[in-house]
């Protein structure tokens, strides 16, 4: 197993289990929380799907460069980003917002 592959693993136990990040946080660091956590979705799908950085970017009509920029979490990246990737992987994109839980 990889090193991408365990921490993928490691956030998708987090996010099955719920558990939150305090709503105390400020927005930077809930929005490099899931910028994570999407990355590394991204590439658990292409390890699987066996489609690496120079394939995805002829998918997109995009450079390597701009793939390895977003991958390695170096340049922010927008809805329709992800939808690009979304659909160059065949996959589906999913997005939530929910009222923060209470402990109970």
């Amino acid at each position: 197993m990889d090193y991408n592959t365990a921490v993928t693993d490691t956030l998708l136990e987090i996010i099955a289990d719920r558990e939150l990040i305090d709503p105390g946080k400020t927005a930077e660091i809930v929005a490099d929380y899931y910028n994570g956590y999407v990355v590394q979705r991204i590439l658990q799908v292409m390890e699987e799907s066996g489609v690496n950085q120079n394939e995805l970017a002829k998918r997109i009509e995009r450079s390597r460069q701009y793939v390895s920029k977003i991958l390695n979490e170096k340049r922010n990246f927008t809805i329709q980003t992800l939808a690009l990737f979304s659909c160059a992987l065949d996959c589906e994109l999913l997005i939530e917002v929910t009222k923060n839980q209470q402990p109970v």
